[in-house]
């Protein structure tokens, strides 16, 4: 299954917990559709935070929200990751001139690419 998740927004490097969680619900909706669509569809059962003993449940409490992760063991669901960053400055600057990448996108293992000139070339950035 391929699908994207899009944000349009500005993404604060320092950003407060009130400022993550817009960006949050923003993606919400989003994967709230994808379990409608096919194949997340049939595993939909496994969203019942008070499922029986005997039924699997992937739903993770962290107060006060309830989450369903895509990338759950459980489910034996995986996930590759592409983050493509459309910014207003040269390409490469995110990497050369903002400091550490990991406070623009997340955690160390992703990779990261951007669009190095008007043509489908692409340079890509990966770290540990």
């Amino acid at each position: 299954m391929e699908f994207r998740l899009i944000y349009q927004g500005e993404l604060k490097s320092n950003a407060r917990p009130p400022e993550k969680q817009v960006i949050r619900r923003y993606f919400h909706k989003q994967l709230e559709e994808l379990w409608t669509q096919v194949p997340l569809i049939d595993f939909r059962k496994c969203l019942n935070p008070q499922a029986p003993a005997h039924e699997i449940t992937i739903i993770q409490n962290i107060s006060p929200f309830e989450f369903a992760p895509l990338v759950n063991a459980k489910l034996h669901l995986i996930a590759e990751l592409e983050i493509t960053l459309l910014r207003p400055e040269p390409p490469g600057r995110v990497v050369t001139q903002s400091g550490d990448i990991d406070n623009h996108v997340g955690k160390p293992g992703f990779t990261c690419s951007w669009a190095s000139s008007p043509s489908p070339s692409r340079q890509v950035v990966r770290w540990p």
